[in-house]
């Protein structure tokens, strides 16, 4: 989704077409498609990765594993912090049970406890880097920007794609602040896909506070889920037609 203050990168338009002024009540502007929702996907740890089970355009459920990184080196580490983790944990409950009979110092008590809690943490630590070698996904949508390849080294954080949910989207619009004046939340609109002629309805859904360094104001527009067909692409160029508020008397 836009950041906001973001401008667009098509102009406002203030006539309903190259010959004609729009109709009486109306703003008229164009815009562009975004999405509401979309997620980065990144590693939380890094590696080689092992398998990739999607492609860009995969539709995906949260929770789908989507990619999977070299995890025998993980395996081992966990393997090995659970070794440490038990023997300090037996440690420790026998140095407990032999300070209730006199037979150890409460300071062998105290410092097998501390070794115990420093290995329970790095038991924890090693599950989540096992973890971490599955890349899944935070959402339901669909895999955009997808560059992933068997055998690439992933470095903690690095974007591997998007998902987004293509199925709400948005017209973004920037308008002059007089033009804006005219419009307020919830007042219905028409969107028209330039490119194809198809119509959408929609509504004002945010109004910016801020004027962008154009010395416009984005508006964000709830395009309606269509009865029929798809949604509008994202990028696609729109053209909205604002019903503008009644004047007062």
């Amino acid at each position: 989704m836009p950041t906001p203050g973001e401008s667009l990168p098509t102009p406002f338009a203030p006539q309903g077409g190259a010959d004609k002024p729009p109709p009486p009540g109306t703003v008229v502007a164009n815009g562009t498609v975004h999405v509401v929702q979309s997620m980065t996907l990144s590693p939380a740890v890094a590696g080689r990765i092992a398998s990739v089970r999607v492609d860009a355009g995969s539709t995906v459920k949260k929770g789908d594993i989507l990619v999977e990184l070299d995890a025998e080196r993980p395996k081992l580490e966990l393997e090995r912090a659970r070794a440490r983790f038990q023997s300090l944990a037996e440690k420790h409950q026998m140095l407990g049970q032999l300070v209730k009979t006199g037979n150890a110092s409460t300071t062998e008590a105290k410092a097998a406890e501390m070794e115990y809690r420093v290995a329970q943490a790095d038991l924890q630590l090693a599950e989540l880097a096992l973890q971490g070698t599955r890349i899944v996904a935070p959402m339901d949508g669909t895999i955009t920007n997808w560059n992933v390849q068997v055998g690439q080294y992933v470095a903690v954080g690095q974007s591997l794609g998007t998902v987004a949910d293509l199925r709400r989207v948005l017209a973004l619009v920037s308008l002059p602040p007089q033009e804006v004046n005219k419009l307020a939340v919830g007042r219905r609109c028409q969107i028209k896909l330039e490119s194809l002629g198809e119509t959408y309805q929609g509504a004002v859904g945010r109004i910016e506070p801020t004027i962008t360094q154009s010395g416009t104001i984005n508006v964000y527009v709830t395009i309606d889920p269509p009865e029929k067909g798809d949604s509008p692409r994202v990028g696609s160029s729109m053209r909205v037609t604002f019903t503008a508020k009644t004047p007062p008397d």
